[in-house]
């Protein structure tokens, strides 16, 4: 987060040149927030298209093509429409966003092992935010709000196989592309007007693109941590790691509920204690990933009190960064980048729409 507070002389008197650059800076973000609104609207729409293909694809698809296919046919459907189209989209638009205060995040990485210490907290919080919206969302009811919209593949293989792509999706694919995107390309062009306000559009944006209502809110929270990682190191190798292990956890998971073993476990609701070495070794590493999400959450709770330490520095502080969110989301087309989301997060009435005026 940034430092609000202002500089001692910054109380003087504010000189016609330094007024014109407020005013310069404010058009600048006026300008870059309504080219990042319009990625959003893209995203989803790729992602839309996505969902149609893939389903035209699976109701015309052979009968006895086998399921890891499906998934590999799948998995390029998302490649190009969930990741490739859209980057390319954001690249275009971005490309005259250039300033000199932007920072090279391609070129090395510093205070890897350090960025790597902080594991167990950046798996922590988005660990338990998850659960708690898990249990919110199950208390009122709304099942449909945890249905997965990245189209990424359907998040219960019934092979291993098809699981294995899977994996590979999750922790290859998924990181890559993803820390290119967002922190790459996206925090890259918002850090010269702030790095915290960069930091936290980069990662609701993030949270965003997950394209539910559960997930929102743990991945806005990780896009936030990674964007600070990237900021701290100067380069977005460390945070395509830490992407990496934090999907290959939930990958580890997919693994073990692919086998029948482990599958026909799950299906009694551990109803039965685990016997066959597979439920013993799947039960040991559920456990191990609760005990690590509880070490990170409580080792974040004890950083807060040392919070001013890990504060950014501020960056054109003569716009305030509330003042900075405020520009962002009151663009027409961010706002109607979060339209098009809510619909998705939860009815999903253009998909229908589109599905029933096609079919």
């Amino acid at each position: 987060m940034e430092d609000l507070s202002r500089n001692n002389d910054f109380d003087a008197e504010i000189t016609v040149p330094e007024i014109d650059n407020v005013k310069q800076k404010k058009t600048d973000i006026k300008r870059l927030s309504l080219k990042l609104g319009l990625s959003i609207i893209i995203m989803f729409a790729m992602r839309i298209a996505a969902s149609f293909f893939i389903s035209l694809f699976l109701n015309n698809s052979d009968a006895d093509m086998s399921l890891e296919m499906k998934y590999f046919v799948q998995a390029l459907i998302s490649l190009i429409f969930v990741y490739i189209i859209p980057i390319i989209s954001t690249v275009l638009l971005l490309k005259k966003e250039r300033t000199n205060d932007e920072i090279k995040l391609f070129s090395g990485t510093q205070y890897f092992g350090r960025a790597m210490s902080t594991l167990p907290t950046i798996y922590g919080i988005p660990f338990i935010l998850n659960i708690i919206m898990m249990v919110i969302i199950n208390l009122i009811g709304k099942s449909d709000m945890m249905d997965s919209f990245n189209t990424v593949n359907d998040l219960s293989p019934n092979s291993f196989g098809a699981a294995l792509i899977l994996f590979v999706e999750l922790t290859v694919i998924a990181p890559i592309f993803e820390e290119i995107w967002f922190r790459g390309i996206i925090f890259r062009k918002l850090y010269p007007y702030g790095s915290g306000f960069g930091i936290i559009i980069s990662g609701i944006i993030f949270g965003l693109a997950h394209g539910n209502f559960q997930q929102f809110f743990y991945t806005t929270a990780l896009g936030i941590c990674l964007a600070y990682i990237t900021y701290a190191t100067k380069s977005i190798v460390a945070p395509i790691v830490i992407h990496a292990f934090f999907n290959a956890i939930a990958g580890g998971l997919i693994l073990f509920a692919s086998s029948d073993t482990v599958g026909d476990y799950l299906m009694n609701e551990f109803s039965s204690k685990p016997e066959k070495p597979l439920e013993i070794i799947f039960i040991f590493y559920a456990i191990s990933i609760i005990i690590f999400a509880i070490i990170g959450a409580a080792t974040f709770f004890a950083k807060l009190s040392k919070a001013k330490r890990y504060r950014t520095p501020s960056i054109f502080p003569e716009i305030s960064l509330g003042r900075k969110i405020g520009i962002f989301f009151s663009r027409v087309t961010v706002i109607l980048g979060i339209i098009l989301a809510l619909d998705i997060f939860t009815y999903n009435f253009i998909l229908k729409g589109i599905s029933k005026l096609i079919g």
